[in-house]
């Protein structure tokens, strides 16, 4: 798996230097991992160029997780767009789509260790409870909110942890 992660970053990374836009940047990292990788074997990944300066994010999914959007009014919703994870099929296409912020959105992207992490009683997080914590705590900077969701997964898992790997990266419009 790191060999595989390390594959996929340098192809991305060359891609981007090139100034593909994040579609284009997908399907050609796409094919070098058909290319070079076993047929059972698939990654999946988000890549977003954010232009700060006028709020907006252009950006392709290939089969990652949803990102949680929640807007100032504490409204929320999970953006379902996307397409096939890396690797799968030689051919396959992808989409660059666009998202505007405005003041007091919050943007978290999460890999699936956060949702899937299950309590004693084998009940999973949850996308749901994501949202919940990510709507009551939207005041604080993204550092502390990643340290609350972390936290919280920490408590729901009664100390145990979560069985897989748990990542957050969160995107707030400030001014």
């Amino acid at each position: 798996a790191a060999l595989l992660m390390a594959f996929l970053r340098a192809s991305l990374r060359a891609a981007t230097h090139i100034g593909y836009a994040t579609h284009i940047s997908m399907a050609k990292v796409n094919y070098l991992l058909w290319e070079s990788i076993e047929r059972n074997q698939f990654v999946t990944a988000f890549y977003g160029i954010l232009d700060g300066q006028n709020r907006t994010l252009s950006y392709s999914n290939a089969g990652h997780n949803p990102p949680l959007l929640v807007d100032s009014s504490g409204s929320h919703r999970f953006i379902e767009r996307g397409g096939l994870p890396l690797g799968m099929f030689r051919d396959t296409r992808y989409h660059e789509y666009y998202l505007s912020f405005d003041v007091g959105d919050v943007l978290v992207l999460y890999t699936d260790g956060a949702t899937e992490a299950s309590n004693p009683s084998g009940e999973e997080w949850g996308r749901e409870r994501l949202a919940e914590i990510v709507k009551a705590n939207q005041g604080l900077s993204a550092r502390e909110l990643i340290a609350s969701l972390q936290r919280e997964i920490l408590n729901w898992t009664d100390g145990v942890g979560a069985t897989d790997d748990v990542t957050f990266f969160v995107i707030k419009a400030l001014k």
